[in-house]
């Protein structure tokens, strides 16, 4: 029986001698499609040792792959080799970065992971910060959760009931009195806020 190396290899069109850059692109969408995301990530070193360095199309089967086997550990390296050989992480990368860790209910790193995004100027979805905030209640964490409210709204990025509900139970398993002030919807862009105190 043939293995998925076999197969990998002649749907990518090729022997197992020089591969290009397509064929190398095509041989990790494979693996991805396979669930073998480990190995496309030893074939992403590969790559690089066979002088045909990973560009930014190889990656976006690859993260699909790591945030439907919910592998938080994947996404991180996939995103590690990404600013590793200076390709540019855009939004929807990050975003499956933080998804991904958030499912997983890996919190601290869907967190750091959103603070890094902010601070290179783009701006995670209402999704994004939900799911943080989701994963910091079911880790017990609602003061974090809290934070992530507030920082979110710093950013004006609009709430939702997600968010909202998220925020109302963070606050109450923290045992505190909080107020939320919902942005008018004649206003979208204005910013939500909270407010609380110890009870």
């Amino acid at each position: 029986m043939r293995g998925v190396d076999d197969q990998a290899a002649e749907a990518a069109g090729v022997g197992q001698e020089a591969f290009g850059a397509l064929s190398w692109n095509s041989l990790l969408a494979v693996y991805a499609a396979c669930g073998e995301l480990q190995r496309s990530l030893s074939t992403l070193e590969h790559m690089s040792l066979a002088g045909v360095p990973p560009d930014a199309a190889c990656f976006s089967p690859l993260l699909r792959a790591a945030q439907e086997q919910r592998q938080w550990q994947g996404a991180l390296q996939l995103y590690d080799a990404m600013v590793a050989a200076e390709l540019p992480v855009d939004r929807d990368a990050f975003e499956v970065v933080v998804k991904t860790c958030a499912a997983a209910d890996q919190a601290s790193h869907a967190r750091s992971t959103l603070r890094t995004m902010v601070r290179q100027g783009l701006e995670p979805s209402t999704e994004a910060w939900n799911d943080c905030m989701v994963a910091h209640n079911r880790a017990g964490r609602p003061l974090r959760a809290l934070a992530l409210f507030d920082d979110m709204c710093v950013e004006k990025c609009p709430g939702d009931a997600v968010t909202y509900s998220a925020a109302v139970a963070a606050a109450a398993a923290a045992r505190q009195v909080c107020c939320v002030c919902v942005s008018s919807s004649r206003d979208p862009a204005g910013s939500s806020c909270l407010t609380s105190t110890t009870r």
